[in-house]
């Protein structure tokens, strides 16, 4: 658990029903655990967190394995752990945190494999997607991809944007469509439906239907 005595901050904010929280600690001992603070679940964390896995948003990499990231430790309803590794747990640095849970009607995170072809893999969320964030975690080499429904807007052409490197968005490709209750891949790139490949996504709601605790909202 964390050292009380050589914490010297910690935040949390949870905003509204999106489950989603911002925590930050400093000067943590070598091996803690950073309260959230939240009456939910982590469901997925930037950087990821999964036990003894993670993936690094600057960077194209595949996913790696490195039990000091978060102490080899599944997230718990409170708390998320962190271990020796200086990119979570950096001496008397600041560290900052960004946590989310699954909120039916309005958030969705989870996996899917690519199946290499243009009438590609479906992702069932259960809303229609106002955002997207994807990333292979099979093959390196391959960037974060994020589409909205904002850029063209429109299906097949909605545009990719990739938040690791620095290239402008692209165009004149099909990449997705984003449908009324979840996605679907269109295209055979490597970074979002490579045959046999594995990739986690986060997917946000255009228009939340549902309450914290999955009541249908109803009409005004």
């Amino acid at each position: 658990m964390i050292n009380q005595k050589k914490q010297s901050r910690r935040d949390a904010l949870k905003i509204g029903v999106a489950a989603i929280t911002v925590a930050g600690a400093t000067t943590l001992s070598s091996s803690a655990s950073a309260q959230t603070k939240t009456p939910f679940k982590v469901k997925s964390t930037f950087i990821p967190i999964a036990d003894s896995k993670y993936l690094s948003l600057n960077l194209t990499n595949a996913v790696g394995t490195d039990n000091d990231y978060f102490a080899n430790t599944n997230p718990t309803s409170s708390v998320f752990s962190v271990g020796a590794a200086s990119n979570t747990n950096r001496g008397s640095e600041g560290m900052i945190a960004y946590c989310f849970a699954e909120v039916k009607g309005f958030s969705k995170f989870g996996s899917y494999t690519g199946n290499g072809n243009a009438d590609g893999t479906f992702v069932y969320t259960g809303f229609k997607p106002a955002f997207i964030l994807v990333k292979n975690t099979t093959t390196a080499g391959n960037s974060w991809a994020m589409f909205d429904n904002k850029r063209l807007g429109y299906n097949v052409s909605n545009l990719a944007l990739f938040p690791s490197d620095s290239s402008a968005e692209t165009s004149g490709t099909s990449y997705i469509d984003i449908l009324s209750n979840g996605f679907k891949m269109r295209s055979t790139n490597d970074f979002n439906n490579k045959s046999g490949d594995t990739y986690i996504y986060a997917a946000f709601a255009e228009n939340p239907f549902c309450s914290s605790k999955g009541i249908p909202t109803t009409a005004r």
